[in-house]
């Protein structure tokens, strides 16, 4: 394995308390995401995997755009995903003469 990687990174909405003509109020929200992965090389083939989790404590929110919010969905909960990426190259690399 190796070059291997974490993240984590977040999400702050304020409070949508001034809305529009056609919008309505809404709840700021604080989501959290994270993310881990790595290289790994299988003979010549290098192999990408990963996984990553949006929305990690599964916070019930509405997003102030929404336009299901009004019929009382949510937004995406918890969303776990994974990675598997294999490069490939069609054609050959040089030509010799």
């Amino acid at each position: 394995m190796h070059n291997s990687y974490f993240k984590v990174g977040t999400d702050v909405v304020g409070k949508q308390n001034k809305p529009a003509q056609f919008e309505t109020s809404t709840d700021g929200f604080f989501l959290i995401n994270m993310g881990f992965g790595a290289d790994a090389t299988c003979g010549k083939q290098t192999i990408e995997f990963g996984i990553f989790i949006n929305n990690l404590f599964n916070t019930t929110y509405y997003n102030h755009l929404s336009t299901i919010k009004a019929l009382g969905y949510y937004n995406m909960g918890r969303n776990i995903s994974f990675l598997m990426k294999i490069p490939f190259q069609v054609g050959s690399a040089s030509k010799s003469n």
